[in-house]
């Protein structure tokens, strides 16, 4: 079982989490290259938002394991 610390620890990362694959932009800028051109973003491609997602996932899984234990 997770300490208290672990489990807010936990929580706070599904919220960062959510915001980022509900809204399919990092908090942050990147720059990435568009038609040779250097392009600031914050946009995710599609493999980040499924790497995103699939971490959302695993974070509710753990957080529902705990709640049930």
């Amino acid at each position: 079982m997770k300490t208290n610390n672990q489990i807010d620890h936990l929580k706070k990362n599904i919220a960062k989490l959510s915001v980022i694959v509900t809204s399919g932009h990092f908090p942050d800028f990147r720059t990435v290259e568009r038609d040779g051109e250097s392009v600031v973003t914050t946009e995710l491609t599609d493999s980040q938002m499924t790497a995103h997602a699939s971490a959302l996932i695993d974070h509710l899984k753990e957080l529902q394991r705990e709640i049930a234990s």
